[in-house]
């Protein structure tokens, strides 16, 4: 038998050296989740960022209580957010009661109680 190779006598490498034979070069599934998490923020504040420099289009005056002191900082941008995208409002369920105290079905009518063309009547729930 001695002219018969059956290898060079070592045994296969264990650890860093067969690990690194052996592992994914693709992304790692960490990586992939922090990179969709990060794009769809991304997304989402470019969204804002993009409708805050388009809003406006309505050209209604907006209620004098959405400027009050006693209103929300943001108060003024949310009541031109009615204006400008009711259909999504419509969609959005409101959580602070008072669709059981007011009647309210949904998001919009915490801003307007009504619209018709250019007549808007405003609700100032929202303002504080």
């Amino acid at each position: 038998m001695a002219g018969k190779k059956k290898g060079s006598g070592r045994k296969p490498a264990r650890g860093k050296a067969r690990g690194k034979a052996g592992r994914n070069k693709g992304i790692s599934r960490t990586t992939m989740i922090i990179v969709l998490v990060a794009a769809t923020v991304v997304g989402a504040g470019a969204g804002v960022f993009a409708w805050s420099l388009t809003s406006g289009g309505d050209s209604l005056a907006l209620p004098d209580f959405a400027y009050a002191a006693t209103a929300p900082a943001g108060a003024p941008r949310a009541y031109q957010a009615a204006l400008d995208i009711p259909d999504y409002l419509e969609q959005i369920p409101c959580y602070c009661g008072c669709g059981i105290v007011d009647g309210h079905k949904n998001n919009l009518d915490c801003f307007i109680k009504s619209r018709q063309g250019d007549k808007v009547e405003w609700e100032d729930h929202a303002s504080g």
